[in-house]
């Protein structure tokens, strides 16, 4: 219901993302906190649940930059430099 009202909520989104994640639902999960980073660049819960599905989907390369988009959104120093 609420996603009907407000379809680009990255706050309830990301809720959805963590809850799918937590079922298991890995792919749905992903999906639902790339549409929350959309809605909201800077959402950091969300950008932590899609790190946690690229780990568990296997993509190394995904997780390697979503480490490095956290760490500016925490605002530490990018690791790779």
């Amino acid at each position: 219901r609420h996603l009907l009202e407000d379809p680009c909520n990255a706050q309830i989104r990301t809720i959805l993302a963590r809850l799918l994640l937590d079922l298991g639902f890995v792919s749905g999960s992903a999906a639902e906190a790339e549409m929350a980073m959309r809605d909201n660049p800077v959402c950091l819960e969300a950008t932590e649940v899609l790190l946690e599905c690229t780990l568990r989907l296997g993509r190394k390369d995904v997780a390697d930059a979503l480490r490095s988009r956290l760490d500016l959104l925490r605002g530490r120093p990018d690791r790779r430099t």
